[in-house]
């Protein structure tokens, strides 16, 4: 059983990086993709729209693909693994801040 997942999470892992490549070589980190844009890509099977969003959640976790709503609904455009990086870090922090302050200051506004 532990195989299994390993192998699903290393499948998982191959498309995400697969669909990420392909959708920077067809358009600029501007450009929106819709659902049928990514299928059209080629990377997951077109009858296998779970498959499909669960490779976009990755790669929403991963900070390098971001939701938006276009005219059509809702669509992902692709982020730099640079930028990704930087807003993993910063989210990061942010909850951390936000922990520290909620749960450790005193009752004054005082750090603990």
């Amino acid at each position: 059983m532990a195989n299994e997942e390993a192998g699903g999470a290393a499948k998982l892992q191959v498309l995400k990086d697969t669909l990420y490549e392909e959708a920077r070589s067809h358009g600029s980190e501007s450009r929106m993709f819709s659902q049928q844009d990514l299928v059209d890509l080629g990377v997951v099977p077109p009858n296998d729209i779970a498959l499909l969003v669960r490779v976009i959640q990755g790669l929403c976790d991963d900070k390098l693909f971001v939701g938006v709503t276009s005219q059509s609904g809702i669509a992902w455009r692709w982020r730099s693994r640079e930028d990704a990086k930087k807003y993993a870090v910063h989210l990061f922090f942010s909850i951390l801040m936000n922990r520290y302050w909620r749960f450790g200051a005193q009752a004054d506004g005082r750090p603990p």
